[in-house]
Order: structure tokens, then C-alpha cells, then sequence
């Protein structure tokens, strides 16, 4: 495939500009190829969800899990994406819920890492509801922004259990 799309043949050369112009361009108004053609270009498609380094400790139903993309949600204020929280190059714990956490909570979980995490706050919208999120939820978020540990619940024993597979301990 790569050596026809690179052939300088004549006839080959022709027969991308024309035919295959023509082709991919009849294609891709297909409304079910479009959302797949971005995803596998943007490479946003991908998921590790089956990976030993994805981890689920949580009962309720969500539309995304564990190895998958953080889902694209709207800010609180419903300007932008929450993408704009995740700059930092570090892993990130998202704490979803009604009452943001305490600081002395924070402190203790920022402990029980072993590298800095940039802690994030957001409420439980109806955005997050629409992906099945009904109660308090921790999501550890690699710095790709892909989703290492979804938990009900952000106690130690949850977080030695989604970086076991990353560190040794003694």
C-alpha cells in the first residue's frame, strides 16, 4: 500500500490524484465513517482497557472505562472542555463529585503517591451523569490523558492497587 501511494509512476501517480481522490472523498461522506475516520487519524480511538495497567474499582455502570480516553466533558461553567485541567505533565486524579475534598484529604492522597499529581475538582454534572457517573468517582488520568484507574473510592489500598503494576514495592 505505502510503495503504490508513493510510486512515481505515471500511471499510478494519476490514478491517486484522480481515482483515489474521488474515492476517499465519496467515502467520507458516509455519516457512520467520518466519526471513525477522525478517531483513527486524531488517534483518539484507541483504548487499553484489556491492559494490566488499566484498572476498574468502581460498581457503577459508566459509559468509559478504565484504558480509555478521558470522555470529552464540558467545564462546569459549560464554556470549554475539561481538557484545559489536564496540562500539566504529570498523572492527574479527578475527583467527580458534589463536595470538593477536604485539603487535608488531599494532602494524604498526594501522599500516597509516589511522584507529584495535579489534583482536579469537578462536580457531578448531567454531563457526567449522560456517562453513567451517579455518585462520588476518582479517576486517575495518565499524562496522554488516558485513564489508568477508575475507583468508587480513593483510599490507599485503591491506589497501591493501580500502580502495582508501574512500581515495585518493598
Amino acid at each position: 500500500g505505502f510503495n503504490l501511494m508513493t510510486s512515481d509512476k505515471w500511471l499510478i501517480a494519476k490514478l491517486r490524484k484522480h481515482v483515489a481522490a474521488f474515492i476517499v472523498g465519496f467515502v467520507l461522506k458516509g455519516k457512520w465513517v467520518r466519526p471513525r475516520a477522525f478517531k483513527t487519524v486524531s488517534q483518539i480511538g484507541y483504548s487499553y482497557f484489556d491492559k494490566s495497567l488499566s484498572r476498574s474499582f468502581t460498581n457503577q455502570k459508566l459509559k468509559f472505562k478504565a484504558g480509555d480516553r478521558l470522555p470529552y466533558i464540558m467545564s462546569d461553567d459549560g464554556t470549554r472542555s475539561i481538557y484545559h485541567l489536564f496540562t500539566a505533565p504529570a498523572f492527574h486524579l479527578l475527583h467527580i463529585g458534589d463536595t470538593p475534598l477536604s485539603e487535608k484529604y488531599i494532602k494524604d492522597l498526594e501522599i500516597a503517591f509516589r511522584f507529584p499529581v495535579a489534583v482536579i475538582e469537578n462536580k457531578l454534572t448531567e454531563a457526567w451523569k449522560r456517562y453513567g457517573v451517579k455518585e462520588e468517582l476518582f479517576v486517575i488520568v495518565r499524562p496522554d490523558n488516558y485513564i489508568l484507574s477508575i475507583s468508587d473510592h480513593a483510599g490507599n489500598e485503591d491506589l497501591e492497587k493501580s500502580f502495582e503494576s508501574y512500581f515495585v514495592t518493598s
